[in-house]
This record gives C-alpha cells, structure tokens and sequence, in this order.
C-alpha cells in the first residue's frame, strides 16, 4: 500500500475542484442516460468505458491517505483531498456564512438555499442534489455493493462507509476531542463525546 505524506497547504496549486464531489475520483461513473431497458424489461445501469466497474481494489486504488484510510485511484485526487484535513474553508457561502474546503461543496451547499435537486433517479423518479447520492441510490436498485473491505470482504454502497469500516481493522482515529484529547474513530461519535464536556 502506498501511503503518502500530508503536504504543506502553503504555496501549493491545488487541481480544480471535481464538478459535483470530491469523491467523484472514486464513484461510478453512470452515463447521463442512466439506464436502458432491456428486451427483459429489467433496468440496466450503462457504465462509461473510461471507467472500470469495480474500484474496490487496493492495486486500483493505490494512493491511500495516512489520516482516514481513504484509498484514490489519482495521487492528484489525494492530494485534493488532503486540502479537506488541512482545515482551510476559503469558499464561504453569501446567504448564511458557511465556509467550505471546495469550491465545489460550496455549490453543492447552495442547493440547500434554492431546493433544487437536477439529478432524478429514472427508475423511481427520486430526486438528488448531488450527483454522487443519485450514483449511490442506483446501487438500492441493482444491489450494487462496490467497495469490499480487503480485511474481510464485507462490502459497502459508498467509498466513504468503506474508509469509516477500514478503521476497525486499522485503529485510525483521526477526530480528536481538542478538549480532553481523545480521539474517535467517527465524526458523530466525537460529536457525541463533545456533549460530556458540555455539561460539566
């Protein structure tokens, strides 16, 4: 496994930012016709040919982050993503004044202000506001569980709950509590923990 050091956020040109997801490195990648029907009647997802079926290996997904396990198919999108850990937000948002790592989560956070939600399921006609939840829904239809853990094959719908399993085999806990010190495995669990030392 190839792991990388975290590099200096100072004076480094970081690539563009991904149109919809920074973990759009990792997802499916579904045509924008989503699915054809076939003479069966069954729906069937069309894939890009650009993009393999499976990225849950890591010999496919070489470049792993040293702070949560996740695992990228480009150096280029670590590097991306490490900016997420450097806990810089430059791209704040004019209506409520939330600040984010990503230009692109920026606009996505926008979506919340105007309701609009473009990417629709086409076999059940629900409706995302992000690309990478439609590309997930999909999977509840065909019963796609790409990402499979390397440790002990238990597979997963998204990148994301795949790098939070990776950490039980691993012990990586990188949320620290900045009061007591002690670090958690999982955001929400920290969050948690936060409420003990608001009470006291």
């Amino acid at each position: 496994m190839e792991k990388h050091n975290v590099p200096s956020t100072e004076n480094l040109h970081f690539q563009s930012d991904f149109e919809d997801d920074e973990n759009s490195g990792d997802r499916y990648h579904i045509q924008d016709n989503y699915e054809k029907q076939n003479s069966s009647g069954e729906n069937n997802i069309e894939f890009c040919e650009k993009f393999p079926k499976k990225l849950n290996s890591v010999a496919q997904r070489p470049h792993i982050c040293n702070i949560c396990n996740k695992q990228f198919t480009q150096k280029s999108n670590l590097t991306v993503h490490y900016k997420r850990h450097s806990g810089l937000k430059p791209f704040q948002c004019d209506v409520c004044s939330k600040c984010f790592t990503h230009g692109s989560g920026l606009n996505r956070h926008y979506r919340i202000h105007t309701g609009s939600k473009p990417f629709v399921c086409a076999t059940c006609g629900k409706s995302f506001s992000q690309r990478s939840s439609l590309n997930a829904h999909y999977r509840l239809h065909t019963g796609t569980r790409p990402h499979v853990c390397d440790f002990c094959s238990k597979s997963y719908i998204r990148s994301s709950q795949l790098a939070v399993h990776l950490r039980n085999h691993t012990g990586t806990r990188p949320y620290e509590c900045d009061i007591c010190k002690k670090s958690f495995s999982r955001k929400d669990i920290l969050k948690g923990h936060m409420v003990v030392h608001e009470a006291k």
